[in-house]
């Protein structure tokens, strides 16, 4: 998939955590990183600026070791852009807490996960994003709520799966 609209697009804490995921438990974490990964280097072959919000990168860092947390955080922030939670993005992030209550009937989120999408959202939409890759379908359908294009990636265990060499390991 070519990605034509240099506009910046959203990525959600998945897409990130997948991506970078160096052990795999399972053939299904090792298909999610496939993924992840192969659209990470698609949106830097097509030089789409890639944005993340701030309540994602903190997400992430919970699982990196507290002494490695500053250099992540500096790795993320010179590869992305970062969108901050701020008082626009609170803003935001509140009417989609009401929103979600009322149209993702059917759709489990737990509490604790959809203010936490809500603010990722929230962010991303303050900081200009109108487009958004996410693994997750709720996230999904928050998401386009407020956002003109958000695609929820799918593993298809039918189809081969995208060969990708070994993402070599920054020290």
């Amino acid at each position: 998939m070519k990605y034509p609209d240099k506009s910046m697009l959203a990525i959600e804490t998945n897409i990130l955590m997948h991506a970078y995921r160096e052990k795999f438990e399972n053939d299904e974490q090792r298909d999610w990183h496939r993924r992840a990964h192969a659209l990470l280097k698609q949106l830097a072959r097509d030089e789409v600026t890639v944005c993340v919000s701030v309540i994602s990168v903190s997400e992430y860092l919970v699982g990196i070791a507290e002494s490695d947390r500053p250099r992540v955080a500096t790795q993320l922030a010179e590869t992305f852009t970062i969108a901050p939670f701020n008082i626009r993005a609170g803003i935001i992030a509140a009417g989609l807490v009401k929103t979600a209550k009322s149209m993702l009937t059917g759709v489990r989120y737990e509490r604790p996960v959809l203010f936490a999408d809500t603010k990722i959202i929230g962010s991303l939409v303050a900081h200009g994003c109108t487009r958004c890759e996410t693994f997750d379908e709720g996230f999904a359908k928050l998401a386009a709520t407020v956002m003109k294009k958000v695609n929820q990636l799918q593993i298809q265990p039918d189809l081969p799966g995208i060969i990708m060499p070994e993402a070599k390991k920054k020290k």
